[in-house]
């Protein structure tokens, strides 16, 4: 790749790489300051600045020494310096600068104010074999507030260099972003801190790795960002403890003779090691220390589904192990370890996964399933919150369900499921959804579905049963919804039914002074309250509203009605348009549409602060523009105060530099959206009415009913119960 399409391919989190408009600022033909003293020669600041001064950038500027002194092939740094690039691009065009043992490196940028990074240290002519920047023992490299681009790898230190700091910045190698290795047995002690930054690895022959740890170290991750194209982060010895970031690995590597999606079953010689986003342990051999990576709250995401996400491996002498933790986590692609070390380890305690996991939890872990069909992993606290909810779309998750059983779960039959055995409930249980469960015979009512063993407790609110439901003693079971083709066997248990229709009678289960059952050709119906022939219209069964003197219409509790939020007109052929009728001031819930966010100083209709959720300004409304996806989550998110999300989203497609990130993030955390799958958002495609009007409802705590059958009034179903 050229260095110029570098340039303009780096995707930084920050707002811009280059900020050149500022340096007309400065009237003077200076290139840079140290204190009082300006120079228009770089070389000649360079050569004068004494030890622990700093250089301030005045103007774009090009040089070959950068500070060092040229020993042999190398250039050596003998002194602490300091860079502010001030906006400006600092361009080394000479090969590795050393920092000499015990000496101090600094790039930073004072010009920043409201944006994360500023100006650009650029290695243009750097051997791609080679590293731009390389810490010897003792010494320290602290880069914050730039952007750094680099041919081949950026930082390359010796692992017993001090410190590598990286703050609020981005980096872009064609090898490695970071890299510390140990040249002997006692080339250890480095400590690496990244926070709040992006670092890209990606060269065209794609055998990149953003960061590469192999010296007994710790390393700080926060914040962060982590891209790699053949690995994120891998790990040989050291300590490694990732915060609330994200790894990612294209899979684009795959040598001669391979196939594209590979993964070796033995590590070869120096990178020759499995593709994956997070790699950890050494299988030959030639490693230092014991691997520990703990990832709390994390990402790690392959975007290739022949790439593992997580690759764990050891040696005889030198284990691994890795905890993967935090219930943001989000997991997309296989964990995997060695089969031949047992050194290697992988412990899943939180989480959110693609693929299963059984085998990485701890033993007091609890599997569930979440809407997207994502496995969820929780510890038994987790759970002290009622509302769980395990969504079940066929028999394997239901046996999952199952085998992960905790009190206060909800269980949603998303789709009908045929079982071959009756599921048994051991714990306090609630089940609802459409689906329906059916023994796989076909047969109905002849065989029993579900058995709720001694002490556990079940309610089933909705959905389909083609059996029979039966009961241990010292059971519970309570129905206040669905449909039963068999029969309630429980002469042993306790049994309560509020509501439900049966193919057989169970008056027995009815409290008769609060429920009644209605015998019909298709069966027993259960309603809730009593029926009062006083309360209903014996013409037409409906409610009698009754009329007010004056005319007005009264509700059956005497009160007036008033004009609804939105009034729906019925525009011929039962297409609707709304139009807004009266605006209740003293109504703040956060779905209603409050008078002072429908119009701005110049009377244009819209949400406040609209321009927030364009990415092209904030001082234009863009009245005719069509709304994306991607505005829809940011309008709701504005609409609830802008409520911080409790992790990042699981979409491959929206990435944490968008302006909607959060948005889509806490949306998806409130089930407000769900995406198209698991892995797509699709943030730039319009939305529809229907899309936005279920959002709106759902942010309003108001879950649509299924829907069935097809009108024009809602083309795709789900969404009519909130247009009506």
């Amino acid at each position: 790749m050229r260095i110029n399409e570098k340039i303009a391919s780096v995707c930084f989190i920050f707002a811009s790489v280059f900020m050149i408009a500022g340096r007309t600022a400065f009237a003077s033909e200076s290139v840079a300051r140290i204190g009082g003293r300006e120079y228009d020669d770089i070389d000649v600041a360079l050569s004068d600045a004494g030890n622990g001064e700093t250089i301030v950038l005045l103007d774009d500027v090009k040089t070959y020494e950068l500070g060092a002194e040229a020993v042999g092939e190398s250039l050596i740094l003998d002194r602490d310096l300091s860079f502010d690039l001030n906006g400006f691009t600092l361009e080394h065009g000479g090969t590795t600068v050393e920092i000499g043992e015990g000496r101090s490196l600094v790039f930073t940028d004072s010009s920043v104010t409201d944006k994360p990074a500023g100006g650009s240290l650029l290695f243009s002519d750097t051997d791609s074999e080679k590293a731009a920047l390389s810490p010897q023992s003792g010494a320290c490299l602290r880069i914050e507030n730039i952007n750094v681009i680099s041919h081949g790898t950026a930082i390359d230190s010796r692992g017993s260099a001090e410190l590598i700091e990286i703050k609020n910045s981005g980096i872009s190698a064609g090898k490695y972003c970071v890299a510390a290795e140990a040249k002997t047995k006692n080339d250890f002690g480095i400590q690496i801190i990244i926070e709040n930054s992006r670092l890209t690895s990606e060269s065209d022959d794609g055998n990149n790795t953003a960061i590469l740890i192999n010296a007994d170290g710790i390393v700080d991750i926060r914040s962060s960002e982590i891209t790699g194209d053949r690995q994120a982060l891998t790990v040989r010895s050291g300590k490694v403890n990732a915060y609330e970031s994200v790894f990612k690995v294209t899979g684009r590597y795959h040598p001669t003779g391979r196939s594209k999606n590979y993964i070796e079953e033995k590590w070869g010689k120096g990178n020759d090691v499995p593709t994956g986003a997070v790699i950890a342990g050494n299988r030959n051999g030639k490693g230092y220390a014991d691997t520990i990576i703990t990832m709390d709250n994390c990402g790690i995401i392959s975007e290739n589904d022949g790439i593992p996400a997580l690759y764990c491996d050891a040696n005889k002498k030198y284990g691994s192990k890795t905890e993967i933790t935090g219930e943001t986590t989000v997991i997309y692609g296989t964990i995997l370890k060695s089969a031949e070390q047992e050194t290697a380890e992988i412990s899943v305690t939180g989480g959110r996964f693609t693929e299963d996991i059984t085998e990485y939890m701890y033993e007091e872990g609890i599997l569930l399933k979440d809407r997207n069909g994502m496995i969820v992993v929780l510890d038994e606290a987790g759970f002290e919150d009622s509302g769980r909810e395990f969504y079940i779309g066929d028999e394997e998750d239901l046996r999952l369900a199952e085998e992960h059983q905790a009190d206060g779960v909800r269980w949603i039959l998303e789709n009908d499921i045929n079982i071959k055995e009756a599921v048994n409930i051991t714990s306090y249980i609630s089940v609802e959804g459409e689906g329906t469960i059916r023994m796989a015979s076909g047969e109905s009512g002849g065989d029993t579905l579900i058995f709720v063993e001694n002490g556990s407790k079940v309610e089933i609110r909705s959905g389909n049963y083609e059996g029979n439901i039966e009961m241990n003693e010292g059971a519970s079971l309570k129905i206040s919804g669905g449909t039963f083709a068999g029969e309630i066997l429980a002469s042993e248990g306790d049994v309560l039914i509020t509501g439900g229709r049966f193919k057989t009678d169970i008056s027995e289960y009815i409290n008769t002074e609060s429920h009644i059952v209605r015998e019909d050709t298709e069966g027993f119906t259960v309603t809730e309250v009593e029926e009062k022939e006083d309360e209903k219209d014996k013409d037409n069964g409906k409610e009698n509203i009754g009329e007010r003197e004056d005319g007005e219409t009264k509700n059956d509790n005497n009160e007036d009605m008033k004009d609804h939020k939105i009034k729906a007109e019925r525009n011929g052929a039962g297409q609707h348009r709304y139009s807004l009728k009266e605006i209740d001031s003293a109504d703040n819930n956060a779905g209603e549409i409050q008078e002072e966010h429908l119009t701005d100083s110049d009377g244009r209709r819209g949400l406040s602060n609209i321009g927030a959720h364009t990415e092209d300004t904030t001082t234009a409304y863009a009245p005719d523009r069509l709304m994306t996806r991607a505005m829809a989550a940011v309008m709701i998110w504005d609409r609830a105060g802008r409520p911080e999300p409790i992790g990042i989203s699981p979409f491959l497609d929206v990435t944490s530099d968008k302006y909607y990130s959060k948005a889509v993030a806490w949306a998806y955390d409130s089930g407000i959206v769900v995406g198209y799958d698991a892995r797509t958002y699709a943030p730039n495609e319009n939305a529809t009415k229907e899309q936005f009007i279920r959002m709106n409802d759902i942010a309003n705590g108001r879950i649509p009913a299924a829907y069935i059958g097809v009108t024009d009034k809602a083309t795709l179903g789900w969404a009519v119960d909130a247009m009506e």
